[in-house]
């Protein structure tokens, strides 16, 4: 698979963008683990993390185990927005995540994401 991802560290949050091709369940839990590293070196707290380039969206079944698995990942530490093409959002990746606390939203353009991540969320215990 022709898959890049890459990273830039912004003043308030970090911008990480995967291209190509949807990498599978398995590596693309390895990128969220990339992600929360990425965080904790910078020390950063939110992240939009850009899928629009990605060529083919995450099968119904891999989304459930992605939403569970983000929250083991991320947990509430990090305010993750998630940008992707209008048409592919469904909500059930970001329900499945946030109804076990994560503080994820699926919004389809980066500054509707930077608007979102500027926004101070309470986390419920």
């Amino acid at each position: 698979m022709n898959t890049q991802r890459t990273f830039e560290i912004k003043p308030n949050y970090i911008l990480y963008t995967v291209t190509g091709s949807y990498l599978g369940l398995i590596q693309t839990l390895e990128v969220f683990k990339e992600i929360t590293e990425l965080a904790e070196e910078y020390e950063m707290a939110r992240v939009v993390f850009d899928i629009t380039p990605v060529k083919k969206i995450p099968p119904v079944m891999d989304r459930y185990h992605l939403g569970v698995n983000a929250v083991k990942i991320w947990g509430n530490r990090l305010k993750i927005a998630i940008v992707t093409k209008p048409q592919e959002i469904t909500g059930f990746f970001e329900n499945i995540a946030r109804h076990r606390g994560a503080l994820i939203k699926v919004l389809p353009n980066i500054n509707t994401a930077e608007s979102w991540l500027g926004e101070e969320h309470l986390q419920s215990a």
